[in-house]
């Protein structure tokens, strides 16, 4: 039965993190943006982004957006047959994944240095210190589910315990790194917790988030998924601080307006939590933001698919909580 999940499934296996939250965004209302990001990367003091063409544009704190970089190929911007889903610069080389089997590596000004073969499919790549990870978005259990690297080019698997997954689903994680090697993920859909998968044994700490009482019934997928914001999705984006603990941007938040109406709050609130695991701060942001970009001792700056900028101060905790409807 489990075998016929995962091959009904493998329709959802390209599906990042990154497009599973949009699709929580959707309004037929709105505009379409004059620019649409796909996958963040923060390092070097700044924040790096990449739009479905392969153009990257850079965030440092207390600077506008800007198009810093164009990754080439021949001499020319790179033609795409897929989007891609996530970028990492690790050994002062970029790494692009879009899901497939393979992934597009580029040297530090964005000229195409060749495509690595992976041993899985893969819709992220994260660094995080001296080494580089994938996440198999096919992987049947914990053991199988993230491949490390210490050069680039060769992906070894990293064996966890677990009980085998219900749903390819399981693969969609939050994923972000530190500096110092650590690996924090978040499953896109599932109950408001943040785990430590790498180094050492995993590490799990509740987070705050708040929803319907019926939402936080639905913590786990059975079969395909038609619609993903019935789902309990708690995790936007994750910024590992270097052992010092880590931030988390609420995703899809159920609140009671003055009123006692509940209204969706989407990527609107921040907490921070330290080396423990302790919940020490709040920040709530004027309007959605899908990516955390800094965090200092005042505040957050979060970014907007859109490329839109806004910063947040940090306040008191606000807890999550379990709405009576």
């Amino acid at each position: 039965m489990k075998h016929s999940m995962f091959t009904k499934g493998l329709r959802f296996l390209v599906i990042t993190s990154a497009v599973m939250v949009a699709a929580t965004l959707v309004a037929a209302t709105a505009p379409a943006p004059t620019l649409t990001l796909e996958a963040a990367w923060r390092g070097n003091g700044a924040t790096w982004l990449i739009n479905g063409v392969g153009e990257l544009y850079e965030l440092r704190p207390g600077q506008p957006i800007r198009r810093a970089l164009l990754l080439t190929e021949n001499g020319r911007a790179r033609r795409w047959s897929r989007t891609p889903t996530s970028l990492a610069n690790w050994k002062n080389q970029w790494f692009v994944t879009d899901g497939s089997n393979t992934m597009a590596r580029f040297d530090a000004k964005g000229a195409f240095t060749g495509a690595i073969s992976l041993p899985v499919r893969a819709a992220n790549v994260i660094a995080a210190g001296p080494q580089l990870w994938i996440v198999n978005s096919a992987a049947p259990s914990p053991a199988e589910q993230l491949y490390s690297s210490t050069d680039g080019r060769t992906f070894k698997p990293y064996r966890r315990e677990g009980e085998r997954f219900a749903t390819p689903m399981d693969n969609v994680l939050i994923i972000g790194g530190s500096g110092a090697g650590e690996l924090w993920a978040s499953r896109v859909v599932g109950p408001p917790v943040i785990s430590r998968l790498a180094p050492g044994p995993a590490k799990n700490v509740p987070v705050a988030y708040s929803r319907s009482k019926f939402r936080s019934t639905m913590e786990s997928v059975t079969g395909l998924v038609d619609d993903v914001t019935i789902y309990s999705l708690p995790v936007r984006d994750l910024l590992p601080l270097d052992r010092s603990g880590v931030v988390v941007l609420r995703n899809r938040e159920d609140v009671e307006d003055q009123s006692g109406k509940v209204i969706p709050f989407l990527g609107r609130r921040a907490d921070r939590y330290d080396a423990g695991g302790k919940h020490t701060g709040t920040a709530v942001f004027p309007d959605s933001v899908h990516w955390i970009a800094s965090v200092d001792q005042s505040g957050v700056t979060g970014v907007s698919r859109a490329g839109k900028v806004l910063t947040a101060k940090w306040g008191q905790q606000v807890p999550g909580t379990v709405l009576k409807r």
